[in-house]
């Protein structure tokens, strides 16, 4: 059974991820293994190749893992994987596929503190949270639809309750698998 996490950038997927971890035969964090099979940074791939080009790296990676799946296996997507169409194809169709609903105040927070390698919040220095959060809502307009569309199930996240998350997630993947 191969089970993915969606949200948006900041809403926590690699920490429940971590939390999770005991849970899953394996635990894969689609950004980190990009990094690792290009050693490539993810800003440096977007500088490198744009945005349709990391898309494309991104997707190969995803089969790659999905090739690769043995057992019970988790693997926290990159916020914008749903973008490219045959990355959500392949997500919809062998994962099963729960999305992180964090509030937008929630993932303003999260990421005014820590912005890590994010090039599409790309905000010059000493922007203020406002601006951020600006940012954050006009990706998330255009997200929204694919997360929900993919998403199988939904987890509630408020603040950093990852523990609260992962137990849910844990339900929700026990349920599914008694049922198929």
């Amino acid at each position: 059974m191969i089970v993915s996490l969606t949200g948006f950038m900041g809403s926590g997927k690699s920490s429940v991820a971590a939390v999770l971890s005991g849970f899953f035969d394996s635990v894969y964090d689609l950004d980190t293994e990009i990094c690792r099979r290009s050693s490539r940074g993810i800003s440096e791939i977007f500088a490198a190749e744009g945005e349709e080009g990391f898309r494309k790296i991104e997707h190969d990676v995803l089969e790659a893992l999905l090739g690769e799946a043995s057992g019970r296996v988790l693997i926290s997507l990159g916020g914008g994987t749903l973008e490219y169409a045959p990355s959500a194809e392949l997500v919809c169709r062998e994962t099963f596929c729960i999305r992180l609903d964090v509030p937008v105040d929630t993932l303003t927070d999260n990421l005014y503190l820590w912005r890590g390698d994010r090039p599409l919040l790309n905000l010059p220095e000493g922007s203020t949270r406002e601006m951020l959060r600006s940012k954050i809502e006009e990706l998330l307009a255009v997200r929204e639809a694919r997360y929900k569309s993919c998403a199988a199930a939904s987890v509630r996240i408020e603040g950093t309750d990852y523990e609260s998350a992962a137990a849910q997630i844990r339900e929700l993947v026990v349920k599914f698998s008694r049922n198929h």
